[in-house]
């Protein structure tokens, strides 16, 4: 049976609520402030209860093959919203347990339709750059990132063919590197 992503759209409390993680009371409270803390620990759980009772639901009913994913569109459009008017890295700077269901989506489409992705970055020639700006008048990066789309299970070779055909016939190794191991080495 072939995958299927389920959204759940909730409201923007619940949302927040359910991916939430962070609850870190400080010792310097006083007792009021723990119990308003107290009952907030309690709404997030009833939130998450409901969800995982839902998910429960759709994946014993729709088969296990099923992604069951909570989103708030509402809260999603307001995030467009904040990009908009410049708002969006200071809402995230002060609310950094706030994620966007975007990456989760995308993550559980691309294992539904089983596909993967990979980065190839390369260097261009000066004369390619040197000095060359794009359309937005911008000096064009000598370095270029690209992700490439790519069946689960498919073979190296298979993934090098895409990025060019002469890779492919002259294929030797290759060398594999989790994006975040890269990254970190400033790659």
């Amino acid at each position: 049976a072939k995958e299927v992503v389920y959204l759940l759209n909730v409201s923007a409390r619940d949302y927040l609520r359910i991916i939430s993680t962070a609850h870190s009371p400080t010792d310097d409270m006083d007792t009021n402030t723990a119990a308003v803390e107290e009952q907030k620990k309690q709404k997030k759980v009833s939130s998450n209860v409901k969800f995982e009772a839902v998910k429960a639901v759709i994946t014993s009913e729709l088969g296990a093959n099923s992604a069951v994913l909570p989103v708030s569109c509402k809260w999603e459009w307001s995030l467009v919203e904040m990009d908009k008017n410049g708002e969006l890295e200071e809402y995230w700077a002060a609310n950094a347990t706030h994620k966007s269901c975007v990456n989760s989506l995308m993550k559980a489409c691309y294992r539904a339709v089983g596909i993967l992705h990979f980065y190839t970055l390369t260097t261009l020639s000066e004369d390619e750059y040197d000095g060359k700006m794009d359309s937005n008048g911008q000096k064009i990066d000598p370095y270029r990132l690209k992700c490439w789309t790519l069946k689960v299970g498919s073979s190296v070779v298979d993934a090098a063919a895409m990025v060019d055909i002469h890779i492919a016939r002259n294929f030797i190794r290759c060398d594999i590197v989790a994006f975040e191991d890269f990254h970190k080495c400033n790659g």
